[in-house]
């Protein structure tokens, strides 16, 4: 079952301003693969949501791939054209009994704990570790 068309997000739960942004569905590159643009945006500088799935190997088990990434493209006066991009992948082992769905839940929400703790946003853009 495919995602809904447009999907809203609005990051003030997470520490982002209170502002929901639509990302339309610009269309599918495969069954696996689709792209959404949020319309207010100008095409030359979009802000674009793409989710995709592959599997891959990972050591020697096979995984289901779970990506989805969030793109801004913006104009910089001194740079030109640069990107922000966040993306979280989740990779989950195939055939096995012991990963369940409340294991993945816990991973996801851990690294969105993390991201949200005191002071770890700006440690990490320090290049801290």
């Amino acid at each position: 079952m495919a995602l809904t068309a447009d999907i809203a997000l609005n990051p003030t739960t997470y520490g982002g301003a209170n502002v929901s942004k639509t990302y339309s569905l610009l269309g599918y590159s495969s069954l696996s693969e689709a792209t959404r643009r949020v319309a207010a945006t100008a095409t030359t500088t979009p802000e674009t949501l793409a989710i995709k799935h592959r599997e891959i190997k990972v050591k020697d088990c096979m995984t289901d791939q779970h990506l989805v990434r969030l793109d801004t493209q913006l104009t910089d006066p001194v740079k030109g054209q640069c990107q922000l991009s966040a993306r979280l992948i989740l990779e989950v082992p195939k055939g096995t009994t012991v990963v369940t769905s409340q294991m993945i839940l816990d991973i996801v929400g851990r690294l969105i704990g993390l991201e949200q703790t005191a002071g770890i946003l700006d440690k990490l853009l320090n290049s801290e570790a």
